[in-house]
């Protein structure tokens, strides 16, 4: 069973959903553009790494991340730019409301990466 999960994104939905992971039993390690999310994270207890490279250092194994970020190009950027450091096999969760056809050309793209 996964018990190391990467989240990215600490806003109104990622930082609650944060703490109940932990709550729940997963060492989560956490990322966010804006240092006073990521100061409320680590105030919180939270492991928060100012970029994501720090943040996947921390994951061994089969890595999951799951994005917590406002849908559109943003959630394209975060997958570019995580892409070069992720493995077949690995797993990346879309978290926000994209639009379905968004979530489903990501999905081709990633699958063809043999990204979960």
């Amino acid at each position: 069973m996964v018990t190391q999960i990467g989240l990215i994104g600490l806003g109104k939905m990622g930082f609650p959903l944060a703490q109940n992971m932990i709550a729940n039993g997963f060492e989560v390690y956490t990322h966010d553009l804006l240092p006073g999310l990521l100061e409320r994270a680590r105030e919180a207890g939270l492991k928060a790494y100012k970029d994501t490279d720090a943040l996947l250092a921390q994951l061994s194994g089969r890595k999951v991340l799951w994005l917590m970020i406002p849908a559109g190009p943003a959630v394209d950027h975060a997958i570019e730019k995580l892409l070069p450091q992720l493995q077949p096999g690995d797993i990346l969760i879309d978290g926000g409301n994209s639009y379905f056809e968004d979530s489903v050309r990501r999905y081709r793209y990633l699958a063809e990466r043999q990204i979960d």
